[in-house]
Parts: C-alpha cells; sequence; structure tokens
C-alpha cells in the first residue's frame, strides 16, 4: 500500500470517528433546508388524521413523527415532520415543496375550522441530537427519539440558541445521524416514487393501518394485506473518489436499474455513507458511472 493512500485511509478514519462521536453527544444545528406551517384551529386534529399517513393521536404534546402526504396512486408526494402543541401542529417540510404543500392541503380545508399559515419568516428552526434540554417557555419543540426540534421566535433566537447547552455542528452529522437511524429525506426528484413502506415510514411509526382514510391509502392497505413490499431502506457504505448525489440510480451487475439514493454523505476523502430504497433480494449494486467504486450493504434495522 502506497504512502498516499495509507494517508487517506487515516484520514478517512478520522472524519468517520468525528461524525460518530458527534451523533452520540449533545450537539446542535440551525438547518437552512426546511419551512415551518402551522396548522390551528378546532378540527386541525381531524383534518390532519384525513391527510397524512400518520396517527396524528399518537404524538403526544411536544413530541413529533415523520409521515408523509400521498397521491392517490399510494406514492409519497411529501415527507413532513409534524409537531404537536397542545390544540396546534407545526409541519417541518424542505422550503422548496412549501407552497406546494400550503395549496394542497387548503383545497381540502372546505368549511372546516383549519387555519394554515407560513411560520418561516417570524420563526427560526433549531435541531439538537442528544439533548434533553426542553425549554418551551420560549419555543415550540417537537422530540422523537435523540432528535428534538425547536421552533424559535425570531426575537428570541439569540437567546434561546444561548440556553442550548450542545456542540454547534454542520450538515454532515445530520445527514450521517438520518443515513445510520433510516430517516428518509424527499427532494422533489424523488416525489412520487416509492410507498411508505417502502422508505421505513411504518417502523418510524408514520404510517398507520388503523386510523382511517387519507390519499392514497387504500393502495397502501392493500400492499399490506394482500400484497408485498417489493423495496426496501439499505444503508450502503461506499469507496469512491466521487460525491453520489441524492437521486443517484443504482444498477445490479446486468445494468438493470434496481435503486435510487435518498441521502449522501461525505464520511472520508474517498468514502461515503448512503441511505437508499432497494428492491428487495439485491445483494450487490454498482454505479456504472463510477466503475472503480466499491459498494457494501447492509439492512436497515431500526
Amino acid at each position: 500500500m502506497s504512502e498516499k493512500h495509507t494517508k487517506n485511509r487515516a484520514s478517512d478514519r478520522s472524519v468517520l470517528k468525528e461524525l460518530e462521536l458527534n451523533t452520540e453527544l449533545p450537539c446542535k444545528i440551525k438547518p437552512q433546508n426546511y419551512s415551518i406551517i402551522k396548522v390551528s384551529g378546532t378540527d386541525a386534529p381531524v383534518f390532519l388524521q384525513g391527510q397524512l399517513t400518520g396517527d396524528c393521536n399518537d404524538i403526544g404534546s411536544e413530541h413529533s413523527l415523520l409521515m408523509a402526504w400521498c397521491a392517490p396512486n399510494g406514492r409519497v408526494q411529501n415527507l413532513i415532520h409534524v409537531i404537536r402543541s397542545g390544540a396546534l401542529f407545526f409541519l417541518l417540510i424542505p422550503k422548496e415543496q412549501m407552497l406546494g404543500m400550503v395549496k394542497k392541503l387548503k383545497m381540502f380545508v372546505l368549511r372546516s375550522d383549519v387555519e394554515i399559515a407560513d411560520l418561516s419568516t417570524d420563526h427560526e428552526l433549531f435541531l439538537t441530537l442528544n439533548s434533553n434540554q426542553s425549554d418551551i417557555s420560549f419555543a415550540t419543540i417537537g422530540r422523537q427519539d435523540s432528535r428534538c426540534w425547536w421552533i424559535v421566535p425570531n426575537g428570541k433566537v439569540t437567546e434561546v440558541w444561548k440556553k442550548i447547552i450542545a456542540k454547534q455542528v454542520n450538515e454532515d452529522v445530520i445527514e450521517f445521524h438520518s443515513i445510520m437511524n433510516g430517516m428518509p429525506y424527499l427532494t422533489e426528484e424523488l416525489a412520487d416514487t416509492f410507498l411508505p413502506q417502502e422508505i421505513g415510514l411504518e417502523e418510524l411509526k408514520g404510517l398507520s393501518f388503523s386510523k382511517g382514510c387519507y390519499p392514497g391509502q387504500e393502495i397502501i392497505a392493500r400492499v399490506k394485506y394482500r400484497g408485498k413490499v417489493k423495496r426496501e431502506l439499505v444503508k450502503i457504505y461506499v469507496v469512491a473518489t466521487e460525491e453520489i448525489r441524492s437521486a443517484a440510480r443504482l444498477f445490479d451487475k446486468s445494468g438493470t436499474s434496481v435503486g435510487l439514493v435518498l441521502r449522501s454523505v461525505t464520511t472520508g476523502k474517498e468514502t461515503h455513507r448512503l441511505l437508499a430504497v432497494l428492491n428487495c433480494g439485491i445483494d450487490q449494486v454498482i454505479l456504472p458511472s463510477m466503475p472503480d467504486a466499491v459498494l457494501e450493504m447492509a439492512p436497515m434495522h431500526i
């Protein structure tokens, strides 16, 4: 092994070790890619029950769940972190999807006592990992496992941020944590591609089969009770000289497309971690654009 290759491997291990350490210690970040939608009104719980895949009644106050809004064909259009605070609900959605989501929700309000508002210009969003802090005097929080979202009014951002005792980290730490914990993320390019079961929502408690109807529910239930889920969420370790983008296609040895990348993070000079959806039963994949890349798969156990 050359001296250069040895140094690269050592560098890769150092970056990976730092990522792993940061995802185990209390840390904080100000995510820049989410918008905040508030859903209020006396009919808000019933309204959201009829729109999203998860059971909103299962969300405790100051907690959150990752759910989906699906098209009539059962395919996921949007992934949404739903936070409940008393009678109020807050939906966290990628910024580029916010306007479309608000428009779709308002189409179904009709005469219900429901108000839908964009809070993104008046509030800022924080995310903490492995922190037990939950100061709700100036913030709305939503906790799911080791994650906690904080929705903070603009006038209290500096004060609340300083009160959170945690290391400030970059987006790579959150991406690594999400991949290792099977937390999917869909860009607009991946909308209308997957059933909720195929991206792990059932394991994340964001998919209910007992709460009643919502868009796509009939097809989603039919697959569970009469059919078979044909794709699954997997983690992939990659050795490659280039980064792998979200929505990149993965192929089997015969050149058939068998999967798509949902999330990707660089863990070293030539190493990466991916979260991908693959056809069930696939044990080896390749990237035709990177013939020398090495990809090792691991099933997702959440």
